[in-house]
C-alpha cells in the first residue's frame, strides 16, 4: 500500500509535480522494502543504505524531469513553481546529484541514515 501526501499552501503546479514524482517513485516500492529489510538484518551498511535509496529516487527524478520537459508552463508559472526548477536543474550524473541535494534545506543522506538507525534497533 502506498500513501501520497500533498503539502497544502503550495503552487498548483508544485502539487501536480509532487504527485507525479511520488506516483512514479511508488513503482520502486518493492526495492525500497528490500532495502529496509536488508537494513533491519544488517545486510547493508549505514553509509550504503542512503546511497541505494537515493539511486532509486534519482532514477525517478530523471523520469519525472523527462515528463516535465513536455509541459507547456508559462514563464510566470515556471517562476512560481519551486519543484519545476528543482527537477529541471537536477544534474545528469548521480555524483553531481548528491552534491546538489546536500545543498538543499534538507539533507536526505542524514535523514536516511537516521531511518537506518531506527530500523537497526
Amino acid at each position: 500500500m502506498v500513501n501520497l501526501v500533498v503539502r497544502e499552501n503550495q503552487e498548483p503546479w508544485d502539487e501536480y509535480i509532487g504527485i507525479l514524482y511520488e506516483t512514479l517513485n511508488s513503482l520502486n516500492e518493492e526495492q525500497f522494502n528490500r532495502l529496509a529489510s536488508d537494513a533491519e538484518r544488517g545486510k547493508i551498511s549505514r553509509d550504503e543504505f542512503p546511497m541505494q535509496v537515493l539511486k532509486l529516487e534519482y532514477s525517478t527524478i530523471k523520469r519525472t524531469r523527462e515528463l516535465l520537459k513536455n509541459l507547456k508552463l508559462s514563464e510566470n508559472e515556471q517562476a512560481r513553481s519551486v519543484f519545476y526548477r528543482q527537477f529541471l536543474d537536477c544534474p545528469e550524473e548521480f555524483e553531481e546529484f548528491l552534491a546538489y541535494i546536500t545543498k538543499q534545506k534538507r539533507n536526505p543522506i542524514r535523514e536516511y541514515q537516521r531511518l537506518y538507525d531506527q530500523n537497526m534497533r
